[in-house]
């Protein structure tokens, strides 16, 4: 199990600073078949840290 801990600056995992570089990725704007290379890319181009989020309003066009 890591050791997560939290400074003014950095995550430390482990004993060692961590810096989070991040991107964000709408996978629902691609397709299934780029999600992999999307993610390979964002790697190559130093993100450590990839967020999206779910658009309700397409999942669940109806409320409840």
């Amino acid at each position: 199990m890591n050791n997560i801990t939290y400074d003014s600056t950095s995550f430390i995992i482990n004993g060692k600073k961590v810096f989070l570089y991040s991107g964000e990725i709408h996978y629902f704007r691609i397709s299934p078949q780029e999600w992999r290379r999307r993610l390979l890319l964002a790697g190559q181009a130093g993100l450590n840290t990839v967020s999206t989020y779910i658009p309700w309003n397409f999942y669940e066009p109806e409320k409840g």
